[in-house]
Order: C-alpha cells, then sequence, then structure tokens
C-alpha cells in the first residue's frame, strides 16, 4: 500500500513509518520540520508546509493518508492559540473530502 502521512516526520509520525516500511509499504511523508528533524530511513520525503501546499496529487495516490500534522507542546499551544487551532481543526477539515 502506499501510504501518506501529513506532519509524519515527529515522534508517532517516525514510528509509524518505521512499521510501514517493515511491513512492504511505501511512505510519502510531508512536514514542514518545525518541531521535527528530516527523516534518514527509506521514505519519500517532501520539505514543506501543508497549508500552503497544493496536495491533490500526493493526497489521490495514496491508499491512505494520517494525519500527524497538529500543533504539539504546551507552552507553543498556549502562545499560538490561533495557529493551534487552525493546524488542529481547520486545516484537517478541509482535507477532509
Amino acid at each position: 500500500m502506499n501510504y501518506l502521512l501529513l506532519g509524519g516526520a515527529g515522534f508517532i509520525g517516525t514510528h509509524l513509518a518505521k512499521r510501514l516500511l517493515e511491513e512492504g509499504n511505501q511512505v510519502t511523508i510531508i512536514d514542514s520540520l518545525a518541531t521535527s528533524t528530516s527523516p534518514d530511513y527509506g521514505v519519500n520525503f517532501i520539505k514543506g508546509d501543508i497549508s500552503t501546499m497544493d496536495l491533490d496529487i500526493q493526497l489521490m495516490e495514496a491508499d491512505l493518508v494520517y494525519y500527524l500534522a497538529g500543533s504539539v507542546g504546551v507552552e507553543y499551544i498556549d502562545k499560538n492559540p490561533s495557529s493551534t487551532l487552525f493546524n488542529n481543526i481547520d486545516l484537517m477539515t478541509k482535507l477532509i473530502p
């Protein structure tokens, strides 16, 4: 299967991607790397901000999409409530048909 992990370079996404690869799947990660590091294992990695990207091709090619691009960290969320709401709620609902 072909998996797309939006925001997949963080802690959970890294473990998920490695497991999916072990099972013989193809994995594409799109991440801005704002709170993570670039993956150095066998995934197709695209550095970018999903709020400004045209994701039509990636979404159509994927068999399954994981949305892991939410804002994290108590301090960040406390200091950035509006962008947290956008990342965690509004953006995700725009991606779901």
